[in-house]
């Protein structure tokens, strides 16, 4: 069985562009177009890993990260992707993201992260 990585990204282009990458890799994905619909897909399906925008409307993915690793207590690796870095990049690290990678990056960095935290 493949394994399921979830994709939160609220511009179109790009989520598909990362959907398409991991499913050629072989992950199964889901996709949500921002952190409300990723925390609907979660309470639905377990996933082996999130790679997630920060900055979002509704839920960002900073709340993205505060309710896995909160009330829902799950410890898959969660990635996010920033265009800012600086408070962003701290903030996540300190609530639990496995890494976070500077947009723009190449989806081949986002492969490799993917790859070095579940295989």
């Amino acid at each position: 069985m493949s394994q399921a990585v979830l994709i939160v990204e609220d511009e179109p282009d790009l989520r598909e562009l990362l959907a398409i990458v991991c499913r050629r890799a072989g992950y199964q994905v889901v996709t949500a177009a921002n952190g409300r619909l990723g925390l609907e897909a979660i309470e639905k399906q377990a996933f082996d890993l999130v790679v997630s925008d920060i900055r979002m409307d509704e839920v960002d993915g900073l709340e993205l990260l505060q309710n896995i690793r909160g009330p829902l207590a799950l410890t898959m690796p969660v990635i996010l992707l920033t265009g800012f870095g600086g408070t962003d990049e701290r903030e996540a690290l300190a609530l639990g993201a496995s890494a976070v990678l500077h947009k723009p990056c190449t989806p081949q960095v986002i492969l490799k992260k993917i790859a070095e935290l579940i295989g």
